[in-house]
């Protein structure tokens, strides 16, 4: 059994491989085909990526086949353009097709972490190429494989909270929906930081078909230049019967985390309901 201390010797060989193998490729692709079976080659590749893109992607290829899950897992966490804590492959940024053309052959991996890459990859590729993914995704829909129907809904996840309306319809989720918002209700204007924010409101048909609702909200937080910047969270995942009204409630707390720095001033809530802007409020942060 590997310790957590053994995988961190194996990351620092990983990093030795990277900078000190890049003129011995062949020895470099073995030694990163053991090491990332142990821990994870998945930042040392790129730079092999970028100095010997073809040799590399034609690896790549190989191992997408791999008996392996790891180092399956590695072809597709490797070439994810905009991988974090990890240097960007601006190339695929620019033209993703040859990450694409690795994907497809992990579309339907029988293990749920490649799977969970392979959705990662793709929502990285949907925030330079959202038509791209798009059209790849149409063509995994197809697909009666469970595992790849998973990748479509997990992969749209960003173009879904942006409003892609291409994406909302892959999924089901038409963007002309025949409803009326309204009641939305703050328990307060104005909160502090450790308190909550709870809201209400009703989501009313106004026709005799059932229609599947996607609702989100929207946060615009206040920054420090003073400007609001917002994010999108989700709430529910509704079946709306025709001429009925369902209500829905949120708790959503304000705390202090690492990923955000929070700014008194001027918020705004929004709800938006599959990619569309229905109501809003504003509310303070003391």
């Amino acid at each position: 059994m590997l310790t957590r201390i053994d995988a961190f010797v194996v990351m620092s060989q990983c990093d030795f491989a990277a900078k000190y193998g890049l003129d011995h490729f062949e020895l470099s692709m073995q030694a990163l085909y053991g090491m990332t079976k142990r821990f994870t080659a998945e930042g040392a590749i790129r730079a092999f990526i970028q100095k010997y893109p073809d040799q590399t992607l034609e690896q790549l290829a190989e191992w997408a086949e791999d008996e392996n899950c790891h180092v399956r897992r590695l072809v597709s966490e490797g070439t994810r353009p905009r991988l974090p804590l990890a240097p960007r492959l601006p190339q695929f940024i620019k033209d993703p097709r040859p990450v694409l053309r690795l994907l497809d052959k992990l579309k339907a991996d029988p293990e749920q972490m490649v799977r969970r890459s392979v959705a990662n990859n793709l929502n990285d590729i949907a925030k330079d190429n959202p038509e791209l993914v798009v059209k790849t995704l149409r063509e995994w829909r197809e697909s009666n494989n469970k595992g790849t129907q998973w990748i479509v809904s997990h992969a749209s996840r960003t173009l879904v909270k942006q409003g892609h309306e291409d994406a909302l319809g892959l999924l089901g989720y038409s963007p002309n929906l025949a409803i009326r918002v309204q009641g939305l209700q703050l328990n307060k204007t104005a909160i502090r930081m450790g308190e909550d924010l709870i809201f209400e409101f009703e989501v009313q048909s106004t026709n005799d078909k059932q229609q599947d609702i996607m609702v989100d909200y929207v946060i615009h937080h206040m920054k420090a230049n003073g400007k609001l910047t917002p994010k999108v969270f989700k709430l529910a995942k509704k079946n709306l019967k025709g001429g009925k009204t369902l209500r829905l409630s949120k708790k959503h707390p304000f705390r202090q985390i690492s990923t955000r720095k929070y700014y008194s001033g001027k918020h705004l809530l929004e709800i938006q309901i599959n990619g569309k802007i229905y109501a809003q409020a504003e509310f303070k942060l003391e």
